[in-house]
């Protein structure tokens, strides 16, 4: 009874308050927790991929097609150096300004919830930009997509109306795969 009486008092004094509460309720709560930052990082890991590649292909005169090489890199990356190249980021950042974007043990902020975000959706982002934007220079060599340039229609309208269309099966295989990621 005396070393659970010195746990207790020990987590009051650490800020450790919620050792007390049920764990049925801590693993709920922290399962909510981990599924929002799951949806988070994936729908926003779906949108920049997505959109990127479709903004690459539909506004060439952005010159987007510098992010090719880039994305190559990050991708060859190990996901550890990925993580230290993170933390080398965040640590900088901390010595300039004194902002902590790193998290520590029972204090999380937005900012860093987004470091989490980008953290997490890094490679998945990465493979779905990739295999979307093979999918639309794919769709490009179809006749249908000769066929409504021939009829006047605009560009990025082709791209994101009919090509993504006609895309759409492969990219959400893709999109699905990148679970795994």
């Amino acid at each position: 009874a005396a070393v659970t009486t010195e746990v207790s008092c020990c987590a009051v004094k650490t800020g450790l308050a919620g050792l007390r509460e049920p764990v049925g309720a801590s693993v709920t709560g922290w399962l909510v927790r981990s599924l929002r930052l799951i949806c988070s990082t994936v729908v926003s890991s779906t949108v920049v991929a997505i959109s990127n590649a479709v903004a690459e292909i539909a506004y060439p005169r952005l010159h987007l097609g510098a992010i090719v090489p880039v994305v190559g890199v990050i991708w060859a990356l190990p996901t550890f150096l990925l993580a230290v190249i993170v933390q080398q980021f965040q640590a900088l950042v901390y010595g300039h300004t004194g902002l902590v974007i790193a998290a520590g043990f029972g204090d999380v902020n937005p900012i860093q919830i987004f470091w989490a975000v980008v953290v997490l959706g890094i490679r998945p982002a990465i493979y779905l930009y990739r295999h979307s934007r093979h999918a639309i220079v794919e769709e490009l060599s179809q006749g249908y997509a000769r066929t409504a340039m021939a009829t006047g229609r605009s560009w990025p309208k082709l791209v994101r109306r009919d090509l993504m269309a006609g895309s759409a099966v492969f990219v959400l295989t893709h999109w699905n795969n990148s679970f795994r990621l």
